[in-house]
């Protein structure tokens, strides 16, 4: 992650320059609209990414500038104090249970899984899984690969698929942890109650190393991860079972990262 001074980024004259240690407001966060409101801290602006790193109260992102609306040097402005209160009104307020949405009983477009993904409640259901426990990591991992094919950059052109696929990459390798699915679950649980847990990803100080990995380094993850699960024997059964319905061999079906790119710029040279 690199650096850069208030002096080397855009500026608008209508906006107060952000820079390092400022105060601000974070607004218009449509994927985590409950962090709308809150207050943070600059920390650094990566160049790679084109935005700023944001320490909040128990919790550090990676948000885009027009989400960050600066505070007063020598204190809260009047807009910035209005929002301190309708979020702690929002906070006081008694939590209603919200209905989980039904699972998708049709197969998803590229689109719509994005748009499922980016506005999921919780891994469980940005993985197309009832909220119940599931200790079959199979299952799991077909999930991830058939929502991967839907919005994996590489194919799907749509402006937020990279962000899509992070969550869906972070959604899966929480859940094929036995601890970390467990306690995922029950803030789901929680949240489905009307009780305020946070969204996706909340509660630890640091952000998840996936939110700045690229795109091959967590597919790279993911086939380690793959890798490790075979040698203990957890899709033995699985694997024997499609073999035996469908004839064919489930590693027949999917090819490497290196195969699938290579398919995709011969594709390209022949349109």
């Amino acid at each position: 992650m690199s650096k850069t001074s208030e002096a080397e980024l855009p500026k608008d004259d209508k906006k107060p320059a952000l820079r390092e240690g400022k105060r601000v407001r974070l607004a218009g966060l449509k994927a985590c609209p409950e962090l709308n409101g809150k207050l943070g801290k600059l920390i650094q602006f990566d160049e790679d990414k084109g935005r700023w790193q944001v320490k909040l109260k128990d919790s550090t992102k990676l948000l885009k500038a027009d989400n960050l609306v600066p505070c007063d040097d020598a204190g809260d402005s009047d807009d910035d104090r209005q929002g301190a209160r309708e979020q702690r009104t929002r906070n006081e307020a008694p939590q209603v249970a919200k209905p989980r949405r039904p699972l998708p009983t049709k197969d998803l477009s590229p689109d719509e899984a994005i748009e499922w993904i980016q506005s999921a409640a919780d891994e469980f259901e940005l993985l197309l899984m009832p909220l119940q426990l599931e200790e079959d990591v199979g299952k799991i991992r077909k999930k991830f690969r058939s929502l991967s094919l839907l919005v994996h950059p590489d194919k799907n052109k749509h402006p937020d698929a990279e962000n899509a696929f992070k969550k869906l990459f972070g959604a899966m390798e929480k859940l094929t942890n036995p601890v970390e699915q467990r306690v995922a679950l029950r803030k789901a649980r929680q949240k489905a109650l009307g009780q305020d847990v946070g969204g996706i990803g909340d509660g630890t100080d640091l952000p998840p190393w996936w939110e700045a990995a690229s795109v091959d380094e967590m597919e790279k993850a993911f086939r380690e991860m793959e890798e490790k699960f075979q040698k203990m024997g957890l899709f033995d059964h699985d694997k024997r079972g499609w073999e035996q319905s469908t004839g064919v061999s489930e590693d027949e079906l999917w090819i490497s990262c290196e195969q699938a790119k290579e398919c995709c710029i011969l594709c390209a040279m022949n349109e």
